[in-house]
Parts: C-alpha cells; sequence; structure tokens
C-alpha cells in the first residue's frame, strides 16, 4: 500500500509539472526553477553530448524526463519532455490549461512578443512534448 500511495505522489506532481515553456531561461535560471517546481526530479551529469549542449532532468519515479538545450550563448532554444504513457491525459490537461490548442497535438504560446509551438509526438511506450520559438514570419 505504502509503494502504491508513493506512485500516485509522483505521478500527481510529474503531472501538475506539465509542459512549463522555459525557453529563453539561463541554466542558472532553469536550475532554480526546477528545483523550486520539481522537487522529485534531479539533475543528471553523467552524460555528455559533444553535439548538444542541455540540462537533463529525471523523476524519482523514472516515468518522466526533462532535457533543456542551450544554444551557444547558453540560454534554452527548446525543452523535451518525454513521458510514460500512463501519463499522457494528465499531460494534455495541463497543455490545455496552459496553452492554446490549435490541432490535435499542438498548442501554442505567446509570451513577450514571442510565439512559441508545443508538440506533443506519440510513441509506442512514451509520449514526447516538444517546446521551441515558432521561427515562422
Amino acid at each position: 500500500m505504502k509503494i502504491l500511495l508513493v506512485h500516485l505522489i509522483a505521478l500527481s506532481m510529474a503531472a501538475s509539472a506539465g509542459g512549463q515553456n522555459l525557453v529563453g531561461y539561463s541554466p542558472k535560471n532553469i536550475k532554480n526553477y526546477m528545483k523550486e517546481n520539481y522537487p522529485g526530479h534531479s539533475l543528471q551529469t553523467g552524460v555528455v553530448n559533444e553535439a548538444y549542449k542541455y540540462l537533463k532532468y529525471v523523476d524519482d519515479e523514472e516515468v518522466e524526463t526533462l532535457i533543456f538545450f542551450l544554444n551557444e550563448r547558453d540560454i534554452c532554444n527548446a525543452v523535451k519532455i518525454i513521458c510514460d504513457n500512463s501519463l499522457k491525459s494528465s499531460k494534455i490537461t495541463d497543455l490545455d490549461n496552459r496553452y492554446t490548442r490549435t490541432g490535435i497535438s499542438f498548442w501554442r504560446e505567446e509570451r513577450k512578443g514571442k510565439k512559441y509551438v508545443i508538440e506533443l509526438v506519440n510513441d509506442q511506450w512514451f509520449f514526447t512534448i516538444n517546446i521551441k520559438e515558432d521561427i515562422k514570419k
């Protein structure tokens, strides 16, 4: 029973976090945001990718991974959230509450004069939420 309760608490925390748009944030701001809003997620530093600079967070239950891609100026230019399919319904609800839906798997946000596109991509065992600036003119 204890294990079930812990799992349900972790799922509700992950589900409530949703798809937060941190595009434009510095690594320091991302780390502060994650510490305050995602206490069940830890920064993963064990793997280094020479092609991309990023911050990667994984939750304690390993059902959600957040990757913040950084540009050459050390500013987040894209967010990828990888989730277990068990979180899909709550994540879609959160996306609907945070952003304006523009299609079956698409949302948009406008903030400080910039437009962002949010896309949910389905896979067999997991799904991803991709957030990036909409560069269409």
